[in-house]
């Protein structure tokens, strides 16, 4: 029998991404989102990154970045000195995508989005980009997903 690993879920990063090398220069990105059920249920998930993804995310993620992810479930097991045996389950996502406007670089200030379309400029990829999310957000809205700008509430971090 074929077994199946895929979890595709929406959430808000609940700190900015942590980005490290690894010894064989491989970027690898760990954060954690919250996924609401309802007003009264937030899961919370740790999550990973590498490469592009990693990349991608210490590029333009921070706390509160409405991310979709897809990937797989991960468990690590491990036995602590004392003997007791413990495990964690995360996922590592093969595919990020940032639901928020995202107009320039964290550490940048180039001209914004809206900018380069006065002059002309804008690219028919950030056309089919925008057009994705867009498409995303309907989806997501159609399932029950409140934006943030719709939340009357805090966010628990």
């Amino acid at each position: 029998m074929a077994q199946l690993n895929k979890v595709i879920i929406a959430g808000r990063l609940t700190a900015d991404p942590e980005v490290k090398v690894t010894k064989n220069n491989l970027k690898v990105c760990n954060f954690s989102i919250a996924n609401s059920e309802g007003k009264e249920i937030t899961n919370f998930f740790y999550c990973s990154a590498f490469r592009n993804n990693a990349e991608y995310l210490e590029k333009y993620a921070k706390k509160g970045t409405l991310l979709v992810i897809d990937g797989y479930l991960h468990q690590d097991k491990w036995t602590t000195p004392n003997g007791e045996k413990r495990n964690s389950v995360s996922i590592v996502c093969q595919n990020v995508h940032i639901m928020d406007r995202v107009n320039t670089p964290k550490e940048t200030t180039s001209e914004t989005t809206s900018e380069k379309s006065s002059n002309n400029e804008v690219s028919s990829e950030e056309t089919n980009n925008k057009q994705n999310e867009a498409d995303v957000a309907e989806q997501l809205q159609q399932q029950g997903f409140v934006p943030a700008d719709d939340i009357d509430e805090d966010l628990p971090f």
